[in-house]
């Protein structure tokens, strides 16, 4: 699990969407317009974030939201706490997420 999670976190989109979902559930379509990326290239940062087991997601009509799974084991909350924390420190992170909240007051449900 732990190769898993650093080759997650090794890329800066995924970390940014990461820090997101730790802190809100966002959907697809807002994260696709915040990042300015195909809903393909969001969807495949996605899979590898939830085959690291790092987000869970729930259907909602054709749309997924995601958010962090709180089923993580201790040692790897906080590890993953650690980093988030130093993330939510970044200035694109915080442009980022001042976008994507943006999205998300436009877009409650995805078209």
């Amino acid at each position: 699990m732990l190769v898993s999670v650093f080759k997650a976190l090794s890329e800066t989109t995924r970390l940014y969407i990461l820090a997101s979902c730790s802190q809100n559930e966002f959907y697809t379509c807002q994260l696709v317009q915040a990042l300015g990326l195909s809903q393909s290239t969001v969807s495949s940062h996605i899979r590898i974030l939830k085959e690291a087991r790092l987000l869970k997601s729930r259907r909602y009509r054709t749309w997924s939201g995601y958010y962090l799974n709180p089923d993580l084991p201790e040692e790897m909350k906080q590890l993953i706490q650690e980093i988030l924390s130093r993330v939510y420190r970044d200035k694109e992170w915080q442009h980022f997420h001042e976008r994507l909240l943006d999205a998300r007051s436009r877009m409650k449900v995805c078209p």
